[in-house]
This record gives C-alpha cells, structure tokens and sequence, in this order.
C-alpha cells in the first residue's frame, strides 16, 4: 500500500478539530455532565453508520460504547476513555474550554487528560470504516463518565454491570509517560499501576480545659503516628516490571553511573543510591514510589476550641500499594512502622495490577518506535491510577498507552490537572498515529501502517 492512499493531513486536521470540539464541552468533574459529549461522539459515529450502545450509570452520566465488528479469528481491541476533566481553576493564558489552536498546541483542560485520546480514537474508528480496513479483532472504542472522582468510574461500572460491552482481549488507555534521563530519551508504557486505599486512625482522650498540662491528648498520639511515619520506610520491593525498567535504563547509563542506578534495586543500597543519583528530585520519587507501598497523611481532624483539648481526633492517611500486595499485608507493613492501628476505618481498597502479555507489548513497543527511533521504549509502573485496571482485572493483555514525545512542552503530570493545560499539535496527531497503527498490527494489516512522523 502507498502513504498516498490515506491523507495524513487531512487526518490530522479531523484529530485537531475533534479534540477542540471536545474541550469545548466543559465536562468538569464534579459535576461531570458527560452528555453533550457523548451526544457529540454519537453523532459523529451515527453519521459513519457506527453500532453504538449509550448507558447512563447516573442522570446526565452516560458511557458511549462504538464497535466496529471483525471476522473474530482474534478477540477484541478495546480504546478505553474518559470524557470527564478537573475543574479549571487559576488564571489560564487562553480560555480553558476554549480549544483554541495557539502557537502549535492545543489549549484546554482536558487537551492532555484525556481529550486527546478520545480524538484520537474517534478518528481511528471513522477512518477504518472509511478505508474498510479488514479487521481479525472486534474495534470496541468505550468513552466513559467520572473517571476523576473518588467514587466508581463509568469504566469500572461497565466492566461490572455490563461487561459483555466491552469484554476484550487487548486494550489501549491513558498511561503512557516520558522521561529525560541520564542524558537520554526514554518512552514508557505503563504495564503496571499501584493500588490504593485509605485509612482513618482514629484516638480518643479525655476533653478538658487547655490550662491544665497533660500528655493525654489524642492529638499528640496521632503527632507521633506521624513522626514514625515521616522516619521510616514501607520495605522495599522490586516489581518485574519496576525492575524492568531500571534494568533498562541502567544499561544505558555510563559506567560510573550505571551501578548507581542499579543499586536502587537492592534494599541494602536503596538509600545510598537514591541520594546520591544524579537525577532530579522529582525522578527520584518516582524511584521511590515505584520500590515502595506508602502512606501519605492527607487530613488531620479534632477539636472545636482553642482553649480546649479534644475528645478525638482523626489521621486519614492516602496509602499505596505495590501489585502483589493484598490489604492485609499493607496493613501489616504499616504497624510495622506506627504501632498497633488501634481504632480504625478502611475503605476503596482497590489493589495493584501488573500485566504480563509480552506478545501484545512487542505491538505496542513497535508502534511507538516506529515514530520516534530516537527515543528508548520501556515498561513502567504508574504510581496514580486509571481506568486500564479494570480491563486488566477482567484478564485482558490491557496497557497505559500514548507516551508523547517531550518537544518542549512540561511533562503531561505538570500539565495533566495544571493550568495552560495543552497539547503539542504533533503529539496530538501522533496518538492517532499510535492508535491506527496499533489497530494494523493486531489485525496483521501492516501494509496500512501509518508513514512514521517526521
């Protein structure tokens, strides 16, 4: 097949104008108010002769689920999204919902989480139906609800009220990273992400007036909770895939560094290395995060005066687990480092995932090198999370996908919930590049593969 029979250009205008039709639609969470943007998507896909299933998990929260059918010699392809976005707090260079195309990015919330990858993936299916390309797997393209919250997302809701929807083999979401390090370039697709729970501590003293000295205050005791937790470490743990990654990028390291980097691996050494790693402090705790389950102290309640000593008294603390970890064993980790939990609460306990499909990695490896030989492509554990679990629970090959190539702009976690929200126009291009050529892959297509990006 020739590059002229599909017009890159004209596909990059459609991606363009899709993701600032999207910002347009202010989906901030809360609310959320998913709907005129799934009426959007519909309407694009209806005018396509698309199979399309809308589902409302709350009023005004509908979930958008297109599929474009295969011979099923090979199971489904998911594109799994999110069409919801953080409040656009601050003051902004351009109008958050605005979409306004300004000195070669896109701008608005939503442009990097994740608007860009909805675009994307709407412009990858209407361009298979276009070209009829011969798909092996089922195209599933779900645009899902309330994915910022704390609450149940409209993609952990399908996968449990209606999974026959979107049931899979393989799937592509938000997830993939970039980093600078040790003067290389390197492209990170997450194969693994961190869990999470939190829990409320909570201790009770006798109440009383502030006059009278006392070391019965239950605010003092969640004072030292505190100091152990600021002085100690959850132990160390090296992931397959947090390995991976380190491996990778110690190999291409010099020398006199390559050691350093390999000894964040080893318990014994994590300390000395991780000071004395010629990285900046924001690599670091990526390092640390990565070896690491751990508790953050996120709220601290008690007390109605200030001439009195409360009767109780609430630590929550925001905890992150590494894949392998069950509640239980954190749990434990913890009273190692604080001391018997005493009276407590647990809730959204929602463990850690790691993915094992080499096969379907390879694919995605490809396709990213395929536009940016430059770059280095290697696995990593996301410390956040996102909605590619729940694919990977339901036991599909599933990756956090589209790692951007770094053209100057910050990192998509400066920019991500930040103001100036905003996306390279190349690199908002590339993720349909990504996506189509994921999709050609899979369906041994490959004579349809994208030109790569110059």
């Amino acid at each position: 097949m020739t590059e002229s029979v599909i017009d890159w250009n004209a596909v990059r205008q459609e991606t363009l104008g899709h993701l600032s039709s999207l910002i347009r639609i202010d989906t901030s969470n809360p609310p959320g108010n998913e709907k005129p943007a799934v009426d959007y998507l519909r309407e694009q896909l209806d005018s396509a002769g698309v199979e399309t299933t809308v589902l409302e998990m709350a009023p005004q929260r509908p979930n958008l689920v297109a599929r474009i059918r295969g011979d099923s010699s090979k199971g489904p392809l998911l594109l799994l999204t999110h069409l919801d976005v953080v409040p656009a707090a601050g003051t902004w260079s351009h109008e958050p919902f605005g979409g306004e195309i300004v000195d070669g990015f896109v701008w608005g919330r939503g442009s990097v989480d994740m608007k860009h990858i909805v675009a994307a993936s709407l412009t990858t299916l209407l361009l298979a139906v276009r070209m009829r390309l011969p798909l092996k797997r089922d195209l599933i393209f779900a645009a899902t609800a309330d994915e910022e919250s704390a609450g149940e997302s409209g993609a952990g809701w399908l996968f449990r009220k209606h999974r026959e929807l979107v049931a899979c083999e393989v799937a592509i979401s938000e997830g993939g990273d970039a980093l600078r390090y040790g003067g290389e370039t390197y492209l990170l697709i997450e194969a693994a992400e961190k869990g999470w729970l939190t829990v409320d501590l909570t201790r009770r003293s006798p109440s009383g007036h502030s006059s009278i000295p006392t070391t019965e205050n239950c605010l003092l005791e969640l004072g030292r909770i505190l100091a152990r937790l600021e002085k100690r470490r959850f132990p160390h743990r090296a992931t397959p895939v947090a390995r991976a990654l380190i491996e990778g990028l110690a190999d291409r390291q010099p020398e006199h560094e390559r050691q350093k980097t390999r000894d964040l691996l080893d318990p014994s050494r994590f300390a000395d290395a991780i000071t004395s790693l010629d990285a900046d402090d924001s690599i670091k705790r990526r390092f640390e995060g990565m070896l690491h389950s751990h508790a953050t102290p996120t709220l601290l309640a008690g007390g109605e005066s200030t001439w009195a000593i409360p009767g109780t008294a609430r630590l929550t603390l925001a905890g992150r687990t590494l894949p392998g970890d069950t509640l239980e064993s954190w749990l434990a980790q913890l009273e190692e480092i604080v001391g018997p939990l005493g009276e407590h609460s647990i809730s959204d306990f929602d463990p850690g995932v790691e993915i094992g499909d080499g096969e379907f990695f390879e694919t995605l490896r490809r396709t990213v090198q395929r536009h940016n030989p430059e770059a280095h492509v290697l696995p990593t554990l996301m410390l956040g999370g996102g909605d590619v679990r729940h694919a990977a629970f339901a036991g599909a090959a599933a990756y956090g996908f589209f790692p951007l190539s770094l053209d100057g702009s910050p990192s998509i976690w400066e920019l991500a919930h930040g103001q100036d929200e905003r996306i390279s126009l190349r690199n908002a291009e590339l993720c349909t590049r990504y996506a189509w050529d994921v999709l050609c892959l899979e369906n041994d297509a490959e004579e349809w593969l994208s030109p790569p990006m110059k």
